[in-house]
């Protein structure tokens, strides 16, 4: 049997402005070399509920301190709040194929350029179920070299086709994804929106 990844447990705190909604986790970077991850790397983030983020080094502030820092929406996808301890694990990814969003508020029809929804999702981790907003996608850039030339491209598009209309304040559940685990959304990545119908 393949050896499980190693598991350590974290006190979640709140994310800094500066990261909130791209989908970014920090951590102590002991935490980081003990659990084989360099910034960039994807870890899963396990509370009541499993999610994805992306990994970066904590502030010096927090260095020893035993904790991890998540915004609002990731805290969401994995269940848990401010104070409550998570485990984390490098995770288990592959590049998506295809992922389906719908909006997340009941009643919203979002139109705008397909691939200017892909460019504000570029280079996020994701997982069936999983809140998302769009935006970010320099930032997790910075993180993640290898994605750069499909970045610069794409972020041309997203301001064209999305700039400046407020749609980095709407969420978006993802419906499913192929393959069916945590995915890495990169340029390669077809997106498909659906509307749900009021229940």
């Amino acid at each position: 049997m393949p050896e499980q990844p190693k598991l350590i447990k974290l006190k979640v705190l709140e994310a800094l402005q500066d990261d909130a909604y791209k989908g970014i986790a920090r951590i102590d970077t002991e935490v980081m070399r003990a659990l084989g991850l360099n910034r960039g790397d994807i870890i899963s983030i396990q509370g009541e509920r499993e999610t994805v983020a992306i990994v970066d080094r904590s502030y010096p502030a927090d260095i020893g301190e035993g904790i991890i820092r998540i915004d609002g929406l990731t805290r969401k996808n994995s269940k848990t709040g401010i104070g409550e301890k998570v485990a984390i694990r490098k995770a288990q990814i592959k590049t998506a194929k295809k992922v389906t969003i719908a909006p997340a508020q009941q009643g919203i029809v979002v139109q705008g350029d397909p691939e200017a929804f892909k460019s504000g999702l570029l280079g996020r981790a994701v997982m069936k179920g999983d809140l998302v907003s769009l935006g970010g996608a320099q930032r997790r850039k910075d993180l993640m070299q290898d994605l750069n030339e499909a970045f610069e491209d794409l972020q041309d598009l997203f301001r064209a086709g999305l700039g400046g209309m407020g749609f980095q304040n709407i969420r978006f559940k993802i419906i499913s994804t192929n393959p069916a685990q945590a995915v890495l959304i990169t340029e390669d990545t077809e997106i498909f929106r659906i509307y749900l119908e009021l229940d």
